[in-house]
């Protein structure tokens, strides 16, 4: 599976998340949603309104590793799995106001998307492809 075991865990300023490096992915869990991101940062409507707020340290650790992040968000004893490409998370943060440091701290956020993630995780080209030659499911 994409998500056993995580290789190593870390964490940057109270998120805390798995690196699965074999299939690169990131995995990290999450209690709370941005609900007002796009009316904040006034986001183009296709956007939508929220967002998942994610430690830029994170997000940089996902561009350099050109990997999946994976978010397990927790809502009301349910859980939700948002996929995002490394490629798409780029292309919004390089485009787009997203930034925002958390009050009284050095902290700052990546403000992504709700709707830029999808429910199951998308391969393109050699990702498709495991150390073994078979498909990657």
């Amino acid at each position: 599976m994409l998500t056993d075991p995580p290789l190593y865990n870390k964490s940057h300023n109270g998120q805390k998340f798995f690196f699965n490096q074999s299939s690169k992915v990131v995995i990290l869990e999450l209690r709370e949603i941005f609900n007002h991101a796009g009316k904040i940062f006034q986001w183009d409507e296709k956007y939508g309104m929220t967002a998942f707020g994610i430690n830029q340290n994170i997000i940089q650790f996902v561009l350099g590793t050109k990997s999946k992040l994976l978010i397990h968000y927790y809502s009301n004893d349910t859980k939700k799995e948002y996929w995002i490409n490394h490629d798409v998370i780029k292309n919004f943060v390089t485009k787009n106001n997203n930034k925002k440091t958390l009050r009284g701290t050095n902290i700052i956020l990546n403000n992504i998307p709700l709707s830029l993630f999808v429910s199951k995780p998308v391969f393109s080209g050699r990702d498709c492809i495991g150390s073994n030659g078979q498909i990657k499911t």
